[in-house]
């Protein structure tokens, strides 16, 4: 028994040094790997910044274009318009000359010609102007369909599901869904209801590769309260767009270049933050196809 204790006392002091490296290495390691996390997710938040100023970017050319023809169409029909009465009248008058037996001097014979010179120059103008006319009408008609029938083929794959509405909104598609069909109720990860929604989505996505898609998140004022590795709601919303995105690359196969994370946490309600009914209604997710 003596020889035990003798034995136990001089394994401590050799013991002790190892168990404070083993721990300070640990501390070391979770240190790291918040560090690690934290770089990610400001990777991922500037990533996301900057796409969803691009796709702003081509918003507005788009909606500038779509002015600007709206303007030169009115302009067109307004040419179309004056032209054809500059027509009327000018035939009009080639029949009032031609009806003259008694007008058949030289200076009437001249003002006869430079009268049916501008009739066929105004007529040629008058055919580049409808021309171009029906290109452009041709091209926002394109653009409508296309949208039209985006929406179409939207609303038939997510028939008969009130937490999704779909609507066309200025130059893009907007579908909503309710926070409850999409989050778990802390609203951090994703449902079955929210998976399966992803999964029809991305069946569109795959068979049109070149539509892209901004995934934009809201939530009300009110952090949920086991996530403590949120700073605030902006923080929130992103993560919940990424989550969204990352499932749709790497669950269904979707490419990353066609998808826009965008987090705008608790800035653009749509109710009252001060009841739970509000709250709800508040947290929400966009999928915006341009």
């Amino acid at each position: 028994m003596p020889k035990t204790k003798h034995t136990i006392q001089y394994a401590l002091p050799q013991i002790a040094p190892v168990l404070l490296v083993s721990c300070f290495m640990l501390l070391c390691f979770n240190s790291c790997v918040k560090k690690s996390l934290y770089k990610t997710e400001l990777n991922n938040r500037q990533l996301a910044e900057a796409r969803e100023k691009v796709l702003y970017g081509e918003l507005t050319d788009r909606k500038a274009e779509a002015a600007k023809m709206v303007l030169s169409i009115g302009d067109l029909n307004k040419n179309v318009g004056r032209q054809e009465s500059e027509i009327a009248e000018l035939r009009s008058r080639i029949v009032q000359l031609s009806n003259s037996a008694n007008k058949t001097t030289a200076s009437l014979l001249d003002e006869k010609i430079t009268l049916e010179k501008s009739l066929k120059e105004k007529t040629t103008v008058l055919a580049e102007t409808a021309a171009e006319l029906n290109r452009l009408n041709s091209i926002a008609a394109a653009e409508a369909l296309k949208r039209s029938t985006l929406s179409n083929l939207l609303t038939a794959k997510f028939d008969g599901n009130a937490a999704i509405s779909i609507k066309i909104l200025d130059q893009k598609v907007v579908m909503t869904i309710a926070d409850d069909a999409v989050f778990e109720a802390n609203g951090l990860n994703l449902n079955q209801s929210g998976l399966s929604i992803l999964d029809s989505l991305s069946k569109i996505l795959l068979e049109q590769p070149a539509l892209p898609i901004q995934i934009i998140t809201y939530t009300d004022n009110q952090l949920p309260k086991n996530a403590k590795s949120l700073t605030d709601t902006w923080d929130w919303s992103l993560k919940r767009a990424t989550t969204i995105a990352r499932a749709l690359m790497s669950d269904y196969g979707v490419n990353a270049n066609q998808i826009t994370p965008t987090g705008r946490g608790e800035f653009y309600p749509v109710a009252t933050n001060e009841t739970p009914e509000g709250r709800l209604l508040n947290r929400r997710v966009e999928m915006v196809f341009f």
